[in-house]
């Protein structure tokens, strides 16, 4: 089985053999969770999050395992961030709406936002992400199993 970590010497021959079916995926994941999700800041939390998620949990899957710069650079700079870019602009593109979950149209502070303000607004992307980083956590888990 092929793991992530097998050579984390960083050149372009490694990046570029990195490059496989997962790397489409995360594309594709990242697009189709922004037109889920439609709040950038929620998305690049979470993103971030995920791979965090993924070096905690590298220990018990080997999916997880991978070098410092496949976490970096092929994961958030290559994959995730350009995909929630594309992501958006299609949304726009398309006309669907953006949503504000944190509540910051129209305020100066970060403080102001109304996610730090109203307790439901607050546990709501609380659950959210805890529901998202399950669900995350799951296909990797069942898959594992199986």
């Amino acid at each position: 089985m092929h793991t992530y970590d097998d050579d984390c010497e960083f050149t372009l021959e490694n990046l570029w053999n990195d490059m496989d079916h997962y790397y489409l995926i995360h594309w594709v994941d990242w697009i189709l969770a922004t037109f889920v999700i439609r709040d950038p800041y929620i998305l690049h939390f979470w993103h971030i999050f995920d791979e965090i998620i993924e070096l905690s949990a590298q220990h018990r899957l080997h999916h997880f395992r991978e070098c410092w710069w496949d976490h970096i650079i092929t994961d958030i700079l290559l994959s995730n961030i350009p995909a929630i870019i594309l992501g958006l602009w299609l949304m726009k593109k398309l006309g669907i709406r953006r949503y504000d979950w944190l509540g910051r149209e129209g305020k100066t502070s970060v403080w102001d936002w109304e996610v730090f303000k109203c307790h439901r607004r607050f546990g709501s992307i609380f659950f959210q992400q805890t529901v998202l980083t399950i669900h995350f956590l799951n296909g990797f888990f069942i898959m594992n199993a199986f």
